[in-house]
């Protein structure tokens, strides 16, 4: 309970920053629901990794079966699969995507992997958004929402070997304002599912994310990064003497040499026409189902959709922001020139 007291008391606060509705505040509010995304996906591994300890020791004691044991091997190799190794748990302990991988791959797990998914994709933003300065309100607001609704159902969904049951910690009933759920125990006692899915659901509510306002924050996050895409795709043409069309932007910032040594050679030869992943009716057809998104009505659907539409388009945003690194820095050097720095 008091593990759930500050995940709530996080959350409750991250609610308050993302009010502001500007990107001081909401970077501050992204950070503590990743933090808060982290630590509860870290006690359902826990608990997961309670039980692996246990079909590890099943396992040690059905190391000397015999190899023409038909029914003890298959029995063995069951119990084998439930195990944990030491290298699996220190790559779950460092590793964000290896850490969801783990809960999202329990067949029992209460959340579809689409959001095991999106989890991924809003960690990487928001280390994008811790690292750099750059970030834009458009494209924050909506990931905040995003991010709200997964941390939500994440405590909905934790696994939990023993469910505590005692009075509400003052972190949420402070949170609560009075709206308790029903009890079955006496003494105004609660287990620690029944809160956590009041809060929960509380949250949800106060903040409009249902299946269609979930929707809705995808299709924005979406629409926003695009239209970032194409400003910044114009300004690379724009800054190459003496203007180069979107078509030819495309191909440059796919086909850029990455290493230092590579930069002096020549072109390959079919530059011009080699079919290339990413182009103007690639990215259109982003946008119409980014707007397309609005209209889904189920959650995991949703989520699905935007994930098939995220992946490729960080594929690119990554290539073009070194053009955009690159001309900010040109930019600077000639303001430092002419001011005789």
């Amino acid at each position: 309970m008091d593990e759930l007291e500050r995940t709530v008391v996080q959350l409750w606060e991250a609610k308050r920053l993302a009010a502001w509705g500007d990107i001081p505040h909401g970077r501050l509010a992204l950070l503590l629901l990743d933090n808060a995304a982290e630590i509860s996906l870290r006690r359902t591994a826990g608990a997961n990794m309670l039980e692996a300890e246990m079909y590890s020791n099943m396992a040690y004691s059905l190391r000397s079966v015999e190899p023409d044991d038909e029914e003890g091997q298959k029995l063995k190799a069951q119990i084998d699969a439930r195990t944990l190794s030491n290298k699996q748990k220190k790559q779950i302990d460092r590793n964000f995507d290896a850490l969801v991988d783990y809960v999202f791959r329990d067949e029992q797990h209460a959340l579809a992997i689409e959001y095991g998914e999106c989890l991924k994709i809003l960690h990487r933003y928001r280390n994008a958004a811790y690292h750099r300065d750059t970030i834009r309100a458009d494209i924050l607001g909506p990931a905040v929402q995003i991010l709200f609704f997964l941390c939500c159902h994440l405590i909905k969904s934790e696994r939990q070997l023993i469910s505590e049951i005692r009075e509400a910690p003052s972190g949420i009933l402070e949170v609560l304002d009075g709206d308790l759920p029903v009890s079955r125990w006496p003494a105004h006692s609660f287990d620690t599912q029944t809160i956590a899915h009041h809060v929960a659901d509380r949250l949800l509510d106060q903040l409009r994310l249902d299946n269609y306002g979930i929707a809705k924050a995808l299709s924005e996050h979406l629409i926003a990064r695009l239209d970032n895409l194409v400003r910044d795709l114009d300004e690379i043409g724009a800054s190459v003497p003496p203007g180069i069309t979107r078509w030819a932007t495309l191909r440059l910032v796919q086909q850029a040499p990455e290493k230092l040594e590579d930069f002096h050679a020549e072109p390959a030869d079919d530059f011009w026409t080699r079919p290339l992943p990413i182009t103007e009716e690639v990215i259109e057809s982003w946008f119409s189902g980014a707007r397309s998104l609005r209209a889904i009505p189920v959650a995991h659907d949703a989520l699905r959709a935007f994930a098939e539409i995220e992946r490729p388009l960080e594929g690119i945003e990554e290539p073009v922001a070194r053009f955009i690194w690159d001309i900010e820095r040109l930019k600077q050097q000639r303001l430092d020139y002419l001011r005789g720095k």
